[in-house]
Parts: structure tokens; C-alpha cells; sequence
């Protein structure tokens, strides 16, 4: 903990899981020491990235607007949320994919993408998640019906699998 205390990174993050995951009330107190220092320390992309880690839906769903509203932030959201296929944050990705789509920049729009590809992914196997894909499609063809662009841009993921 202390070499985390001195360097608070994710690396040190995941080799002081490792070493403690035999322990877990003693974990659960350093994750709270954790949590605290990096607030302190207004580390914020790092929290999201162990929430991520850890798969906090909650504790991500508690900070959403915050994270909406912290353009950097939802960039390294939308970066970790694109990574790799996080089935238990599934919830979360239609709410930032329409927040990214909504700003319409290039940058948000490419994330978006990306975010629409892994959580079309993740809902392809899953019957359950399969109607939540195709709520959004028909959601998001609906809403940019009338925008070449988008269409041009998505138009091929949202059709079905």
C-alpha cells in the first residue's frame, strides 16, 4: 500500500489486489484507502478505471453525471468502456454512446462507434441483452433518420446481426 501511496497508478493497483485477494477484509479496508487518496488527489480517470476494474455498476452509475459532464473524463470512459467487453457494465454503454452521440463531435462520434461495436458484441450471445441492442438501434435509427451522416457512419452496425 505504500508503494501504491507513493505512486498511485493502476498497475500498483492490480499487484495490491493480487497480494491481498486471500484477505478480503483486510482488501476491503485498503480499497477504502485507495478511494480516498485518489479523491484526494482528484485522480479521477484513475477511479474510473479501477470502478471499471472492479466492475462497480453502482458506483460508475453514482458518478455518471459527473462523468458526462468532465469531457476528458468521458473520452477515457468511453476509451476503457471500449477496451474489451465489460458484460456486467452493460447498462452503461447505451447511456454513453447516446451522450457521445449528442455532442456530435468527430472524436465523440468515433468513440461512439466503437462503444456501439463492443456493446453490439456483448449482447449478441446473450438472449436477454439481445432485445436491449435492439431497443437502442431502433431508438438511435429513429432519432437520426434524417442524418446522412450518421447513417453513413452507422448505418451497417445497426442492422442486425
Amino acid at each position: 500500500f505504500i508503494q501504491f501511496q507513493e505512486n498511485p497508478n493502476f498497475e500498483e493497483y492490480l499487484r495490491l489486489k493480487m497480494l491481498l485477494d486471500k484477505y478480503p477484509s483486510d482488501w476491503e479496508q485498503y480499497r477504502r484507502e485507495i478511494k480516498r487518496l485518489l479523491a484526494a488527489q482528484d485522480q479521477k480517470v484513475l477511479i474510473l478505471r479501477i470502478m471499471i476494474e472492479d466492475r462497480d455498476l453502482q458506483g460508475i452509475a453514482n458518478n455518471l453525471e459527473r462523468i458526462i459532464r468532465d469531457d476528458a473524463l468521458l473520452m477515457a470512459a468511453a476509451k476503457l468502456f471500449a477496451s474489451k467487453i465489460e458484460a456486467d457494465l452493460a447498462p452503461l454503454y447505451p447511456i454513453l454512446i447516446k451522450v457521445l452521440l449528442d455532442r456530435r463531435g468527430s472524436d465523440d462520434w468515433k468513440a461512439a462507434l466503437q462503444l456501439l461495436i463492443i456493446f453490439k458484441q456483448c449482447c449478441q450471445y446473450d438472449l436477454a441483452k439481445q432485445a436491449e441492442w435492439q431497443i437502442l438501434a431502433e431508438e438511435l435509427r429513429q432519432i437520426y433518420q434524417d442524418d446522412s451522416g450518421f447513417t453513413k457512419k452507422f448505418g451497417s452496425v445497426l442492422g442486425g446481426y
